[in-house]
């Protein structure tokens, strides 16, 4: 039994801590991607920002067919606006993240969405094993209750036993 619970402790346990990291990751996700946004300078509070609909307005004289997907409004105010918006390229349909100056809707930096934190995403959720990403992720979860299982298995003193392996050694207290 003991061989047993070691060999799903390792698979199942590097399972799951691959998914906690993924996890932690996409929970930490503004984080991470707050440190590599730029930011305005000093002088900022002497200008007037421009309202939601106007960087909207002049975001879309940039890009044909904008549609704003989402807007995340900055935390402190030296931080620029991040629209990820959706529009039509001469060639496709595009995606990308847009970091807005509220003073003059100058935009500061693009980006493509993240790649690195799409396949984390994908991951974790099981998305790049096709169709039965969503099943092994369960897979992971029932292995680990087998793992919890065969502990129990292998520790089990008997109902004998039990009172004295639960109570702690008076010469350890």
């Amino acid at each position: 039994m003991r061989k047993i619970h070691l060999a799903l402790g390792i698979t199942f346990g590097l399972l799951f801590l691959l998914l906690g990291l993924t996890g932690s990751a996409l929970v930490y996700r503004e984080e991470i991607q707050s440190q590599t946004q730029p930011m305005l300078g000093d002088n900022y509070l002497e200008h007037r920002f421009l309202s939601l609909a106007q960087m909207q307005a002049a975001l879309s004289e940039e890009f044909n067919q904008l549609e704003v997907r989402s807007l995340t409004v900055p935390k402190h105010p030296q931080g620029l606006y991040l629209f990820v918006i959706k529009y039509a390229d001469s060639e496709r349909v595009r995606f990308q993240r847009l970091w807005v100056n509220p003073i003059n809707a100058e935009t500061i930096a693009v980006k493509e969405p993240d790649a690195l934190l799409r396949w984390i995403y994908q991951l974790h959720t099981g998305e790049l094993v096709a169709a039965y990403g969503y099943q092994g992720v369960g897979i992971i979860g029932i292995g680990i209750l087998m793992l919890l299982f065969t502990g129990l298995l292998s520790w089990w003193p008997g109902f004998a036993k039990l009172k004295r392996s639960l109570t702690i050694p008076a010469s350890c207290t």
